[in-house]
């Protein structure tokens, strides 16, 4: 699966990328996350990814997938702080 990213280019899509993202912002707000439930939040994501693309996805999906997942597992600070961090990234 390719990423297709915002500026343009594309990468081969990594979910241990996911992983660190989840790790570094439940951290960062102070509600660490397990690694089984990084792992749950993960799969759901590709899961999502897998049922709605087949060969390349766009970076904002993956995204909003993560938020999504946050959310619905009841991680709504974490998917407040992941969706902040995300769009300041996108702003500089």
């Amino acid at each position: 699966m390719i990423v297709l990213k915002r500026n343009g280019s594309s990468q081969e899509f990594n979910e241990d990328k996911i992983r660190a993202s989840l790790e570094t912002t439940s951290d960062e707000i102070g509600e660490p996350m397990s690694s089984g439930n990084i792992r749950i939040i993960t799969k759901g994501v590709t899961g999502r990814i897998s049922r709605y693309y087949t060969d390349e996805v766009p970076s904002k999906e993956i995204h909003y997938f993560v938020v999504a997942e946050l959310a619905n597992n009841g991680y709504y600070n974490v998917a407040k702080s992941y969706n902040e961090s995300v769009r300041s990234l996108i702003r500089h």
